[in-house]
């Protein structure tokens, strides 16, 4: 319970400053250890984009908000983050500390966090949430949202073997000049038009960690992948062939590159990303020696009560 004559400051920037990322961070390992469940921050990601504005004062009100802090005497007790990679859809994800729950808190960021997004050019706004989390499941059961999608969290096993196949392919990294084939590429994966999805610049992408290879075939690009090396932990994203190209081994193929990569760098934390109902890749990741770790649902918000 807040005591009486606690201070009690909600905020909301458009980029964490130090010394609240590293009250974030704390306030996550304690909610991870207390609940046995997953987070989807992307804090390392938001930590590489303030680095990149270095110099600019975070305690101004920004017209774009993307962080919103409940704070109790100066200490982050509740958080919620926004993250949008697409142009099209926004993903809130966030945490109350233990002692701090059923209070309003999260209600209170939320209630924040629709009211920019009303005025943001996103038309999808996505609630996260660990499949296994009874206090994040039971908050969602307050909002009038539905359910979009599940996605498994797959980490590599350290004892399995790279496979040095690589099915006759080459690998360069996209530069500025690749930016509407990636993008073309996105768009394909995601069953959406081009126009739909933002259409990040390559080497800017590489600048903030994450380096967008294409893979070719006789110099005929025929698919991609996205590698993230931060902190000691590779992310595996946006991993497609073409579909002309299908059912060839190609996608082990690139796959077997991008864990190469990885440990090429010293790493041996490798983890991607996949849709629940994607039983073909599932299978592909399985079989090189991935294994899920966490399930997180995604909710569309409808309305706001």
């Amino acid at each position: 319970m807040v005591n009486t004559g606690a201070v009690i400051e909600v905020q909301s920037f458009e980029l964490l400053s130090q010394e609240a990322l590293d009250q974030v961070r704390t306030l996550e390992q304690t909610c991870l250890e207390h609940d046995g469940t997953s987070l989807k921050l992307e804090l390392d990601y938001k930590e590489s984009l303030a680095r990149e504005r270095e110099g600019r004062d975070e305690g101004n009100p920004s017209k774009v908000e993307n962080e919103f802090l409940y704070k109790i005497n100066d200490q982050v007790v509740a958080y919620a983050g926004i993250c949008g990679f697409d142009g099209v859809t926004l993903e809130v994800n966030g945490m109350v500390h233990p002692d701090y729950r059923r209070q309003g808190m999260f209600t209170k960021l939320m209630g924040l966090v629709i009211k920019f997004f009303e005025n943001r050019k996103e038309k999808t706004l996505l609630c996260l949430c660990d499949h296994d989390s009874k206090s994040g499941q039971g908050f969602l059961k307050t909002l009038d949202v539905a359910y979009n999608f599940s996605e498994y969290e797959m980490y590599l096993d350290r004892d399995a073997g790279i496979s040095g196949q690589d099915y006759g392919l080459t690998f360069r990294a996209a530069t500025n000049k690749d930016q509407l084939l990636v993008a073309e590429q996105d768009a394909l994966y995601a069953n959406k038009g081009v126009d739909e999805i933002d259409m990040p610049l390559p080497e800017t992408e590489a600048s903030r960690g994450m380096v967008i290879y294409l893979a070719c075939l006789n110099d005929q690009v025929i698919g991609k992948v996205n590698i993230q090396a931060l902190k000691g932990e590779a992310g595996i994203y946006g991993l497609g062939v073409l579909p002309e190209y299908r059912g060839r081994g190609y996608g082990r193929g690139i796959l077997n590159f991008a864990v190469a990569k990885a440990k090429d760098q010293g790493i041996d934390q490798v983890m991607l990303q996949v849709e629940a109902e994607n039983s073909r890749a599932l299978s592909l990741y399985t079989s090189c020696g991935f294994r899920v770790v966490s399930k997180m649902d995604y909710y569309e918000v409808m309305a706001w009560k």
